[in-house]
């Protein structure tokens, strides 16, 4: 029986991390950059980089970078799950535990603007949902846990949300 529960909750992680890992992994083909030339955000928005300094340009940067990096890492877990590889579904969580961790261990070392703050608190959220969501699906499938399973899907959902906010905050700051 419990089993069953723990296919159960790798079949639901599995459509979520092909949803987020499928959506991302499409729009990774070049990382963009903001430069005080041509500019870009993870939305393709135009950015008016005579208000922004060159520690937000930089935040930004990172920012663009860190998401690719998480994303890369959800889709290994995406993969290893389609193709019933357990052992690299746990590589894939302990992976994406590890990108975030670094990324929360650089995130408060950026003197952004007071504009920026709302955006980094959302970035902040997703990455601390993201490293407990790695936590939990590294040690669910090691231990055949399936509430741990489950717990790592409810932490992706959450990631994607904050993920959904920063962006909508990018959004309305270089509109």
């Amino acid at each position: 029986m419990k089993k069953r529960w723990i296919v159960l909750g790798l079949v639901v992680l599995f459509f979520i991390l092909a949803s987020l890992g499928g959506e991302e992994s499409e729009n990774q083909q070049a990382a963009p950059t903001v430069t005080s030339a041509s500019t870009a955000t993870p939305t393709s928005t135009s950015m008016p980089t005579s208000q922004l300094s060159d520690s937000d340009r930089e935040f930004i940067n990172w920012v663009i970078q860190t998401d690719h990096r998480v994303m890369d890492a959800l889709k290994f877990a995406v993969d290893a799950a389609n193709s019933n590889n357990f052992s690299a579904l746990e590589l894939g969580g302990a992976m994406l535990r590890y990108e975030a961790e670094m990324a929360l261990s650089e995130i408060d070392d950026f003197k952004i603007s007071d504009e920026l703050e709302d955006l980094r608190d959302e970035f902040k959220l997703a990455l601390i949902d993201f490293k407990l969501a790695g936590i939990n699906l590294e040690y669910g499938v090691r231990d055949n846990d399936a509430e741990k399973i489950n717990r790592a899907t409810e932490y992706i959902n959450s990631a994607s949300e904050h993920l959904t906010k920063s962006t909508e905050l990018a959004d309305k700051l270089l509109s």
